[in-house]
């Protein structure tokens, strides 16, 4: 019993992620599936007004490496401002969990894409993904998340990742590779109770 106590009471303290990777080589080489689990870094939570909350994202996590800024990002489409609110691809690389890139097409935007582009060949270690719109729990769950996530580098490598429906940072580990540019492509999603545009809220690169 004391046991199991203890069990219960380490998975509480601790926010676990885990998701499953496959890479593919760009030439059509073999498949190697690998699984991954986690810590998921803290977030601080602020009031934003009206009763809603804001999640900003706290200083990088030192383990993960040094933080790659990327230098643009462009996606294959983007929902339509509204007021002062956007939903471009330069939303993942702004710092803000309370803002998000939403695709822009009819239906749940499986196919849609984002694209970060560096300033230089890197080899990156670690990809922090925040999913979903993280401004508060009813954007979360009222939009679309993804659920596999197909995270692609400019040498033609490609990774097929599960994420959990969670509102955190889930970690992917890209394979050790120099690319030019990451494009994370929706492939499955969970469905919003509201909306029906699938969003990401924040992406960090490090090597």
């Amino acid at each position: 019993m004391l046991l199991a106590l203890l069990l219960i009471a380490a998975a509480v303290a601790t926010a676990v992620v885990v998701y499953v990777t496959f890479f593919e080589g760009g030439d059509g080489g073999e498949v190697v599936l690998t699984t991954t689990t986690a810590a998921a870094p803290s977030t601080t939570t602020t009031a934003a007004g009206e009763g809603s909350t804001t999640t900003q994202t706290t200083s990088p996590p030192p383990e993960l490496g040094e933080l790659v800024v990327a230098v643009g990002a462009r996606a294959s489409s983007a929902l339509v401002p509204e007021g002062a609110n956007t939903y471009e691809a330069a939303n993942l690389l702004d710092g803000d969990l309370g803002t998000c890139w939403s695709e822009g097409v009819e239906g749940f935007g499986e196919g849609e894409w984002a694209r970060l582009e560096l300033a230089e060949p890197t080899i990156l270690t670690a990809i922090e993904v925040a999913n979903g719109y993280q401004k508060d729990s009813r954007r979360f769950e009222g939009n679309p998340r993804v659920q596999r996530l197909s995270v692609e580098y400019s040498d033609g490598t490609a990774q097929v990742v599960q994420l959990y429906d969670d509102m955190d940072f889930q970690i992917v580990t890209p394979p050790p590779k120099a690319t030019e540019w990451v494009r994370l492509r929706i492939e499955a999603v969970y469905p919003g109770d509201t909306w029906k545009d699938t969003s990401l809220s924040e992406v960090r690169l490090y090597r």
